[in-house]
């Protein structure tokens, strides 16, 4: 995720998305596009809105016959900017349970997620 010298896959993927040319051909064709990112953690067998101020309520998984599975209430966040994202993640990975001790002193992973979900119009 890293945004230093050594930028991976999702840094990349979010400056395509506010690159300046890419948003000159959009207005030439009439869109616009808004961006919503969401961000949650598996720790320790349950899930974790990263994004969410303060508390979240308990995630449970969906699966819908046609969107497949979703998060029932999992915050979205909306994006202007290259740098709204950026800030999003620093503030969702301060979140993370990364580290985390287990009581026999070993440390325990977490898996995490990121969505974007783009409205185009």
């Amino acid at each position: 995720l890293g945004y230093s010298d050594d930028p991976g896959v999702v840094p990349h993927m979010v400056d395509g998305l506010f690159n300046d040319e890419e948003e000159e051909v959009r207005e030439a064709n009439g869109q616009t596009v808004r961006v919503w990112v969401s961000f949650l953690e598996l720790h320790n067998e349950r899930l974790r809105d990263l994004l969410c101020l303060g508390e979240s309520a308990a995630l449970e998984p969906r699966e819908h016959p046609t969107i497949g599975v979703f998060v029932p209430n999992l915050s979205e966040s909306y994006a202007d900017s290259a740098m709204d994202v950026q800030e999003m993640l620093d503030y969702a990975n301060k979140q993370r349970a990364l580290g985390a001790q287990t009581l026999h002193g070993h440390g325990s992973t977490s898996h995490s997620l990121i969505t974007f979900r783009l409205e185009v119009s």
